[in-house]
């Protein structure tokens, strides 16, 4: 899912920032599901749901495919999506500097203190 300038980062991010979606990216996680099922375990309207799985497809993160009257949908890059709830959900170390830390550091960068 590589996506290498500003403008179609923001969309991928803004695409990604509702509720909604990634509950249904964690959904779509255990494997391909038909509308009907995500519905029942959303409980979403069934408009409401079709806006934010084609705003998932649109962006290229969900496919669909059509089996008889039903429309199954899936991730198409599960690997991208489970590191992207990893970093949300707070499974990763973080560096944090303290303010003397932060000091020391802008003033190397500037020659002062």
């Amino acid at each position: 899912m590589g996506v290498k300038d500003n403008e179609g980062q923001a969309r991928l991010l803004k695409t990604l920032a509702h509720p909604a979606r990634l509950e249904l990216l964690k959904l779509l996680l255990d494997g391909p599901k038909c509308a009907c099922k995500a519905n029942d375990v959303l409980k979403l309207s069934q408009p409401n749901l079709s806006q934010h799985l084609k705003s998932l497809r649109d962006a290229g993160i969900v496919a669909q495919l059509k089996i008889a009257n039903k429309r199954c949908y899936y991730i198409r890059e599960r690997g991208f999506v489970l590191k992207l709830l990893e970093l949300l959900e707070g499974e990763h170390e973080i560096a944090t500097l303290d303010e003397r830390e932060l000091r020391e550091r802008m003033a190397t960068m500037s020659g002062e203190v």
